[in-house]
């Protein structure tokens, strides 16, 4: 049997997509990949592979093309699609939403292997543990089983999938991940979720063995260029015994600079210090709201002023850049609060940040609040989601956020900045305002690439393909695929003027 990958774009290797090739290979099946902003005839294309089963792996904000995509696939091919990720595994409805034939929620390694399994030898399909299928317009849920735990087992992910694009083969920076789940429940985040769909299911933070880590790293390092690791966990940072133990054995058999996404509350000096020794070159991590009480209290980020000061201290003492993420217009918060949260970023030596406007995925505890404080309608759901529809928050200053979201990365950096800018959001429509916020967030591309140390030539083809590809998008979001429904307005654009995504900046590029 063979399986085929569809991707959007080329913002990166999908290591979710590494990890099911490697599983479907071991198991006697093919797996092949595309992606759509690369090929001239997208869909020619997928013809010409003559896939046994379609896989879409998608979040939020990519189910619109997903779905889209598939429509457009199932009016000239009866192969077989399954959708999985991030999206689907949130709202399981959106394989009512569309016409896809499967859905897989969580985990899909060994679900996809036994789908595959099942199609080849002619077996029953629509009973297989974590996959939801749709038998003549019914669908079939079926129930979830328990979480991976010891990926010693399991064959190493296959990144040869990737094969015909070079350009994101032969990036100098490589993603890994040791870890699976999270131990803190922020009130925006879908791991809340995660962690109630996977209620009695084994335990929810998981890391692989030191071996299997090391193992994966020298495995890449054997077939591509290699010269600095980004580790995409959660929450690289916890578990602090398995650090002791796993950065020792790093620096001596790879000995690459390194970064990771962690917890502020971690980084203590002792471990700052053992960062700094196993070569440890940028970390990132969420401020979200630079007030306390809002931080705290309607984020649920248990995380004080102090801390951050004290522990970003350390990193400042011991020259690790550090990249903040931050979400600005939320529930009670205008204009004041987004500039003391880019005053806080200033305050505590940020190397560089990202910001978005609050933006509402359906399900999560931040969303729910936000419609009891009536900044959203009382139905609001996936359904609007999935239809392209996004609705706008209601916020007396959301003219001004929108421009401060732009401009928050000097903001933040630079008190003359603050000045200017604060002048500039009085005429919030004005072109050349828009024209000047416009312009001072491409400062993110630059600023990025530096900290993630791809300001070199492999790094820049990346980027030219990247921005081709995002272009193409906001082409596409201008012209809307989808009717409206219950009189609801669409999207204008990729970036709604009231409720910008923010993943914008988290899932963009590298990180």
């Amino acid at each position: 049997m063979k399986l085929l990958f569809l991707q959007e774009n080329p913002m990166y290797e999908a290591l979710g997509i590494h990890a099911l090739a490697g599983m479907v290979k071991a198991a006697g099946h093919e797996c092949d990949l595309l992606i759509q902003s690369e090929e001239k005839d997208f869909y020619h294309k997928i013809s010409e592979v003559k896939a046994d089963l379609i896989a879409f792996s998608f979040m939020t904000r990519q189910q619109e093309w997903a779905i889209h995509t598939i429509d457009k696939i199932r009016k000239h091919l009866g192969v077989p699609i399954l959708i999985g990720g991030t999206h689907p595994t949130m709202y399981p409805e959106t394989l009512g939403h569309c016409q896809a034939d499967y859905l897989c929620i969580g985990e899909g390694e060994m679900p996809i292997v036994e789908l595959l399994n099942r199609m080849a030898s002619g077996g029953q399909t629509d009973n297989i543990p974590n996959v939801h299928a749709k038998v003549n317009g019914e669908l079939i849920k079926n129930e979830i089983r328990e979480l991976l735990n010891n990926w010693d087992e399991l064959p190493m992910p296959d990144r040869t999938v990737y094969k015909r694009y070079p350009f994101l083969q032969e990036l100098p920076l490589k993603r890994f991940i040791t870890s699976f789940g999270c131990a803190y429940k922020c009130s925006f985040c879908y791991i809340n979720n995660y962690r109630e769909i996977y209620s009695g299911k084994g335990k929810f933070f998981r890391r692989k063995s030191v071996e299997r880590s090391i193992r994966e790293i020298k495995d890449v390092r054997s077939k591509y260029p290699l010269g600095r690791l980004h580790y995409v966990d959660d929450i690289f940072s916890l578990d602090r015994n398995w650090l002791r133990e796993y950065l020792p054995v790093y620096k001596r058999e790879i000995g690459l600079p390194w970064s990771a996404n962690i917890w502020i509350d971690h980084m203590n000096e002792e471990m700052v210090k053992m960062f700094k020794d196993s070569g440890c070159v940028g970390l990132t991590f969420g401020v979200e709201s630079g007030n306390e009480k809002t931080r705290m209290g309607i984020i649920d980020k248990l995380l004080p002023d102090k801390t951050y000061i004290t522990n970003c201290g350390y990193l400042l003492k011991y020259g690790i850049p550090f990249h903040t993420g931050n979400i600005i217009g939320l529930p009670g918060e205008g204009v004041d609060k987004a500039f003391e949260t880019a005053q806080f970023n200033r305050k505590i030596g940020a190397t560089s940040t990202r910001s978005g406007l609050f933006w509402p995925f359906p399900g999560t505890q931040l969303t729910t609040y936000a419609m009891e404080q009536g900044m959203l309608a009382s139905d609001y759901s996936v359904e609007y989601f999935n239809r392209g529809i996004y609705p706008v928050v209601k916020h007396k200053e959301v003219d001004e956020l929108t421009i401060m979201s732009n401009m928050f990365q000097l903001i933040a950096k630079y008190e003359w900045f603050e000045k200017l800018s604060r002048f500039l959001i009085r005429w919030p429509k004005n072109s050349l305002v828009k024209f000047i916020a416009k312009l001072v967030d491409q400062w993110f591309w630059f600023s990025e690439a530096k900290f993630f140390g791809v300001l070199n030539w492999k790094g820049v083809v990346y980027y030219w393909h990247l921005r081709q590809s995002l272009n193409a998008m906001r082409r596409h979001a201008a012209d809307p695929q989808f009717e409206d429904i219950s009189g609801l307005k669409q999207r204008p654009s990729l970036v709604s003027a009231g409720a910008t995504a923010i993943q914008d900046k988290t899932r963009d590029g590298i990180t």
